[in-house]
Parts: C-alpha cells; sequence; structure tokens
C-alpha cells in the first residue's frame, strides 16, 4: 500500500470533447489558472472526438499556448475512445480526467491531489444526487449500477462517472489492456489499486446539450445500448444462477470484451 507523497507531481488533465466549443473557451483559462497554483508541471489534452462546430479553430490558438495539447480523432469515435486517446498521450505523473462542460468542478481537483498526496491512487468523485435529471434516467442508472453490483468480483461504485484523479500506475495498467471497445467504468474497477469517492454537485451546463449520448445510433457504440438492453433482461435469470452477471460479461460482444478475461 503506499504511503505518503511529497512534492509537486507533473499533473495531465484529459478532456474529451465533441462540440463544445463555447464550454471549451471558458474552462481552459480556468484550468490553466487553477493547474498552475497547484503543479510546477502541468499539461491539458484536450480529445476532439469529431467535432463539427468551431472546436477546431479554438483549439488550434491554444495548441499554441505552452500546456496544452490538441488531439483531434478522425471521425466522432465515441467518449470510452476519446478517453482512451488522451490517456495514451497523457505524461503525467497523476492524470485527471473531467467533462468539457464545466459541471465537474475544477474546485474538487486540489482536494483530490491531498488525497494522491496522502497515499491514495484513484479518487473518484460521486454524484450527491440525481435531483437534476429525470424520473427515467434515474430509475434506470438504479437499476443498471444494481445489475452490475451483482458481480461478486469486480465492483462498480454507483453514480461514479469518469471525473477522477488516478495515480500514473493506474493509468499505466488501464493502458495495458487489451480490450478495444471499451467500458471505460468497469475498467477503472477491474485494475483495482486503493480508491476513494469525493462527493459533488454538478453544475449547470452552460452552453449546449450533452454530446455525448449512451444509446447511439452508430454501430460501433450501439453495441453498448444493446448490451444494456440485454443485461436488463437477463438480470432475473441471473439473479437465480450464482455467477451468472460475471458469465454475462464473457459471452456478450464477441471480441469486444467489457472485462478482461482472467482466470
Amino acid at each position: 500500500m503506499p504511503g505518503p507523497r511529497t512534492g509537486l507531481p507533473c499533473l495531465s488533465c484529459v478532456v474529451p470533447a465533441l462540440n463544445e466549443h463555447d464550454n471549451l473557451a471558458l474552462l481552459l483559462p480556468a484550468l490553466a489558472e487553477m493547474l498552475t497554483q497547484i503543479s510546477s508541471v502541468w499539461e491539458v489534452i484536450v480529445v476532439d472526438d469529431g467535432s463539427s462546430d468551431r472546436t477546431p479553430e479554438l483549439m488550434n490558438v491554444f495548441a499554441g499556448i505552452s500546456g496544452f495539447h490538441y488531439l483531434q480523432l478522425s471521425r466522432n469515435f465515441g467518449k470510452e475512445a476519446a478517453l482512451s486517446a488522451g490517456l495514451a498521450t497523457a505524461s503525467g505523473d497523476v492524470v485527471v480526467c473531467l467533462d468539457a462542460d464545466l459541471q465537474h468542478p475544477l474546485a474538487l481537483i486540489p482536494e483530490m491531489l491531498e488525497r494522491w498526496k496522502a497515499g491514495v491512487d484513484t479518487v473518484y468523485a460521486v454524484r450527491k444526487n440525481r435531483g437534476d435529471e429525470s424520473w427515467l434516467k434515474r430509475v434506470g442508472a438504479a437499476i443498471f449500477y444494481g445489475i452490475l453490483g451483482q458481480g461478486q468480483r469486480v465492483r462498480i461504485p454507483p453514480d461514479a462517472g469518469d471525473f477522477r484523479l488516478m495515480d500514473r500506475q493506474v493509468v499505466d495498467a488501464l493502458l495495458q489492456l487489451p480490450e478495444r471497445t471499451r467500458f471505460m467504468k468497469g475498467l477503472y474497477a477491474w485494475v483495482g489499486f486503493k480508491a476513494e469517492p469525493i462527493l459533488y454537485i454538478p453544475a449547470e451546463r452552460l452552453h449546449g446539450q450533452d454530446p455525448f449520448q449512451p444509446l447511439s445510433t452508430d454501430p460501433l457504440r450501439g453495441r453498448w445500448h444493446h448490451f444494456v438492453l440485454d443485461l436488463a433482461a437477463a438480470s432475473f435469470q441471473s439473479c437465480r444462477q450464482p455467477g451468472g452477471v460475471a458469465r454475462l460479461w464473457l459471452w456478450h460482444l464477441p471480441g469486444h470484451r467489457l472485462f478482461p478475461e482472467r482466470a
């Protein structure tokens, strides 16, 4: 178990973005100001997941500013792929993943870093409540995380998202996994390490709508839609069969396992 860490680490921030020009114009200056206060060396990696707005023009400007990097994907691959590309590019001792929509409070990052200094490998943000969501989304999330919670080997924390701080060894472990079509929330849990939650209330989105829709019509990302439906349909049977949910991970999506197949 790691002990206390000293010194100021090199800190990387990975920001996946799809048509977030207006939000990025506000986020990036605020993020740079905050990072300068908590780290001597930092970088911000914006991963453009096929934006059709003015994001490229904005990022061409920021890419000329020290500390900012712009990774433009050849098309819209989805948030999981964008996160993976950003993690593969990040070079920091500590890596923070956050959304571009300003709903993840930057004020939490210094507190996350303090927990890392105390020896925690991953600090993941958990929504304090879902009062800002529709009842259908709240019910769906409760059912989804309830089903996932049946697993015996891997526990995915309910209401935890991609907003998190990870030690370099956690990032390296994620990058070594062979999955190409990824369910990042599952992989975060799979690699283990010492992890702690931190509660937050998401801020209101200032501009636009969430572009990363889980029920996508894209055939590559649409598999996740079908997986959720199949998982819900199989839940009652798997509840009666020990290990049913664990077996479900392995037979669904041939060639695209959500969790690595380990002995």
